[in-house]
């Protein structure tokens, strides 16, 4: 049997090294402070208990290869405070602390009043969460990639991570792994995610960060889960996994049958299938990005119904040419051209809040496209076109309802009348703007000419008529426009 009892009282600096193993060691009772230049290690096999608080000065060390029993706050000066390999538990009866930069090999917690993280915080081998919360506050508890949870988890033995510290977990490679995390608002609730991988390469620095908010994402409305989770990853490229989120009852406002797993950002929203009211849980599958997670009623998408004519096709009728190529029609069935386009915010015109880059426009002048759910104000319509002068809405449009007409071949509805009035008394969208600057002049004339003096052939913007060939019928319609000094116009 070996007794070892430090001293507080005492000035000399002591350095124990234990060095027997499978020995019945007595608690130490320490309340010393680690001094600069003193080094102290707890050998495998060996356990001591600290009842008061332990504190470790920049440039003393501590070596825990044993267990280190602590039943008050550990305090670690050192920048970088590697703590061993062995066991640490926080088992007090009051709150206690971890201040400091530290890895640990295995970390207990066994403590009913929980511990707080004052600084970033390791663990290599073990979280064995036995009783207690770990609340992170502003600082982060990282798990290595052979990093296991062991205990029971649950609403009295979980990781609170509601501020803006995240539980991390490194991956070695494709598998499973639970971050056992909840928040401790009102009652605790205990609301872990599950992760799932399935591919990815995954660098040596890689984690997976997971925090979560035991309230409503902002502008939920109807049916939806008051809480959400917000996962960020570093050094996983090409990540294909699936998630679980687990949710309390309370956490459901409205219909639970009404609500479907969501990622809310980054936007668009995407929509998962319907939460499983009995586990109290959704799903998000064929995950290859992150976010933020919630429940949502799903939303259907809201359909736009455009009206306009390109000037270099249109034929006259309401009816439009199909662009052509160097081989025939470009594009199959009775679509004629590309567009794109653009909603913006109606407070800030320079703020894109959507963009879809292939709608089809038919040769009648129509075009339809399917705009998210989640846009549902008000904003600027903007249609592009790959050589036609851009135009925009007079006004922002309402997306409230499920289903948006607007006509751009009536001047008065579009932003400084900027339409083209035709022989047949239809308007339709200057044609010229072949290097899309936003003005029809000498250096559309200038590019145009170049494609013709090489009898360009082919589906390109020079060729503003959208016949398949530049050449004096193009220069033509471009000349016109550019004396006439057009140019775009927006809010």
């Amino acid at each position: 049997m070996l007794f070892l009892k430090l001293f507080p009282d005492k000035l000399a600096i002591v350095v124990v090294v234990i060095l027997a193993t499978n020995l019945l060691f007595d608690p130490v009772i320490s309340q010393n402070t680690v001094l600069s230049g003193t080094n102290i290690k707890i050998s495998s096999g060996t356990v001591v208990t600290s009842l008061q608080n332990l504190a470790v000065q920049n440039g003393g060390g501590l070596t825990v290869d044993g267990t280190l029993i602590l039943k008050k706050n550990l305090v670690n000066q050192n920048p970088f405070g590697n703590l061993g390999n062995g066991t640490i538990e926080f088992s007090g009866t009051t709150a206690q602390s971890a201040t400091g930069q530290n890895t640990i090999g295995t970390l207990v917690v066994n403590n009913p009043a929980g511990i707080d993280l004052n600084g970033n915080t390791a663990v290599n081998t073990a979280l064995s969460l036995q009783g207690g919360h770990i609340r992170l506050g502003s600082n982060n508890l990282i798990l290595g990639s052979t990093a296991s949870v062991s205990g029971t988890p649950s609403s009295s033995a979980m990781v609170v991570a509601t501020g803006t510290g995240e539980l991390r977990k490194s991956f070695s490679g494709v598998g499973t792994f639970t971050f056992p995390v909840g928040d401790n608002s009102g009652t605790p609730d205990y609301t872990p995610v599950t992760i799932t991988f399935a591919g990815g390469t995954f660098s040596s620095e890689n984690y997976l960060g997971v925090k979560l908010a035991n309230s409503a994402f902002p502008g939920s409305s109807g049916n939806y889960l008051s809480r959400y989770w917000e996962l960020r990853q570093n050094g996983i490229t090409n990540p294909q996994c699936n998630a679980v989120f687990q949710y309390v009852d309370s956490d459901v406002v409205g219909d639970e049958n009404s609500i479907s797993g969501a990622q809310v950002l980054p936007v668009p929203a995407v929509y998962f299938t319907p939460v499983n009211s009995n586990l109290h849980q959704f799903a998000a599958t064929g995950l290859t990005t992150f976010g933020t997670f919630t429940g949502l009623q799903a939303l259907v998408n809201k359909i736009l119904n455009l009206n306009l004519y390109l000037e270099g096709l249109y034929a006259g009728g309401g009816q439009m040419n199909k662009a052509q190529s160097g081989s025939g029609d470009q594009f199959t069935g009775n679509i004629a051209d590309k567009l794109s386009i653009e909603l913006h915010q109606n407070s800030n015109y320079n703020t894109v809040a959507y963009t879809d880059n292939n709608v089809n426009l038919l040769t009648n002048g129509s075009a339809s496209i399917s705009i998210p759910a989640t846009h549902s104000g008000s904003f600027y319509v903007t249609v592009k076109h790959r050589n036609s002068v851009s135009v925009t809405t007079k006004l922002p449009v309402s997306f409230a309802a499920s289903t948006i007409n607007y006509s751009f071949t009536q001047p008065e509805l579009v932003f400084g009348n900027n339409l083209k009035l035709l022989a047949d008394g239809q308007y339709a969208l200057f044609g010229g703007d072949s290097n899309q600057d936003g003005v029809v002049n000498a250096l559309d004339m200038l590019d145009v000419k170049n494609h013709a003096d090489s009898f360009g052939i082919d589906y390109i913007s020079e060729d503003i008529n959208g016949d398949g060939i530049v050449d004096a019928l193009d220069m033509i319609l471009l000349d016109n426009n550019a004396a006439a000094f057009v140019t775009v116009i927006l809010p």
